[in-house]
């Protein structure tokens, strides 16, 4: 049975400075700010390894994506957390029962991955199974996604 956000804490002041150090905003269900992607304030606190592979799909979608040249990028991601206008955020939050990621449309909905991981999420929702550019980035980033 899924858990919903309501059944869940709001993560502590102390768990969100950890996050800010791997440079993942922690946000609301509905962020006003267009992050790449943020975790959601009603998440159970993700491994160090699983904040590098968030940070790390934002990273790859600034980066490979084309969706602003890369000086454009590179300033971005030198700020504290990476936003651009336009973007459909990515909402991720991490359950007992699994992962759980939306992206902000009008569409309200959790999706849910079979897999149950952060991985299964990245390759399968976000960026698509036969995308070679992201097979290719995680290859180049083996630490992180071993």
């Amino acid at each position: 049975m899924a858990t919903f956000w309501l059944d869940q804490p709001v993560l502590s002041k102390a768990q969100i400075s950890k996050i800010a150090l791997a440079q993942v905003p922690v946000d609301e269900f509905n962020p006003s700010t267009y992050w790449i992607a943020c975790l959601e304030a009603h998440s159970l606190m993700p491994t160090p390894k699983e904040l590098a592979m968030i940070r790390s799909y934002i990273e790859f979608f600034l980066s490979k994506r084309g969706w602003v040249g890369a000086n454009m990028a590179k300033k971005i991601l030198s700020d504290k957390f990476a936003a651009l206008s336009g973007v459909n955020t990515v909402v991720l939050r991490k359950a007992e029962d699994g992962w759980y990621c939306r992206r902000i449309t009008w569409d309200q909905m959790w999706s849910r991955i079979p897999r149950e991981s952060l991985l299964g999420i990245l390759d399968n929702e976000l960026t698509g199974s036969s995308d070679r550019e992201w097979a290719a980035w995680k290859a180049s980033h083996k630490t992180t996604f071993a």
